[in-house]
């Protein structure tokens, strides 16, 4: 598990280092789109936030960051995806999620993502 808290605790670093230097674009359409199946972790916290964090990705990150992020976003949900087919994986997940949520929120705020 401490690898997942550390990806966790690199992810929010690298979208604070992102916030700070960003300006917010204007608002989009905000697309609640489910996430295919083949993305689903099915840790319920895990892929509310990955939902919410691709909704901000794609209406409201510059272009210039949003590459970087989205591909740490999906480092992310395949690691996420794989602990979850460990024993005891899924109920490691639901904690790591929420406090990757609750360390993104200030940082995705930035770039006005406030449903976090």
């Amino acid at each position: 598990m401490t690898r997942i808290v550390r990806l966790a605790f690199a992810l929010a670093a690298v979208l604070a280092a992102t916030a700070c230097n960003q300006t917010a674009p204007p608002p989009a359409a905000v697309s609640a789109a489910a996430p295919a199946d083949g993305a689903r972790i099915g840790v319920a916290e895990c892929d509310d936030y990955l939902q919410k964090y691709q909704v901000c990705l794609e209406t409201r990150i510059p272009e210039n960051a949003r590459r970087n992020l989205a591909q740490t976003l999906e480092r992310t949900r395949e690691t996420w995806r794989k602990t979850a087919a460990t024993p005891g994986g899924k109920e490691a997940l639901t904690a790591v999620c929420q406090r990757m949520r609750d360390a993104s929120r200030a940082s995705l705020a930035t770039y006005g993502c406030s449903d976090f």
